[in-house]
């Protein structure tokens, strides 16, 4: 793990210039976008001061629904875990989704990540929480697992991912 490796909760924490341009640099990177299911917003090109007042615009219009936390090391995002707050009849729910930098995976970051986002969604009042990983990412089911999570179903074919169909696995928490 990085040793200036720090978790900060985008609710209370106003990043950077620097560190939002390093969140965008992360996610745009080949192995993020290939989970985005319209990747095309990468392809932008816009000025980093466009691209850090998208940023925090993006941030105004999502709080209360959305709960990202950011791991940074020395200034730049490392990982990433949001939070999605379901609606209505589901308000009691949240979704993760988690993403760690690939030159940095299996260094205990994403561990950090989901114990702060589980910590995170007991103070907002969340209920449930649920995620997903493909069925044969052994780390990941590992980890939903080792922090409580139970495995709950599976969607066959739910991803289409380089051209070939790929199973989910679904999993639930309840806080």
């Amino acid at each position: 793990m990085p040793e200036a490796l720090r978790i900060v909760d985008l609710d209370e924490y106003d990043p950077t210039g620097d560190e939002i341009l390093s969140w965008r640099e992360f996610m745009t990177a080949p192995d993020q976008l290939r989970w985005d299911y319209d990747p095309s917003w990468a392809s932008e090109q816009v000025s980093d001061e466009d691209e850090i007042a998208s940023f925090r615009q993006w941030r105004l219009e999502r709080r209360g629904s959305n709960h990202p936390l950011w791991a940074l090391a020395d200034g730049v995002v490392a990982g990433m875990i949001g939070i999605n707050r379901g609606q209505g009849a589901r308000a009691h729910c949240g979704e993760l989704g988690i993403g760690v930098r690939m030159e940095l995976t299996r260094r205990g970051i994403g561990r950090l990540l989901l114990v702060s986002a589980l910590a995170k969604a007991r103070r907002l009042g969340l209920r449930r929480l649920e995620a997903d990983c493909f069925a044969d990412n052994a780390a990941s089911v590992a980890l939903l697992r080792s922090c409580g999570f139970a495995e709950e179903g599976l969607r066959p074919a739910a991803i289409c991912r380089d051209g070939q169909l790929r199973d989910i696995r679904l999993f639930g928490l309840l806080l």
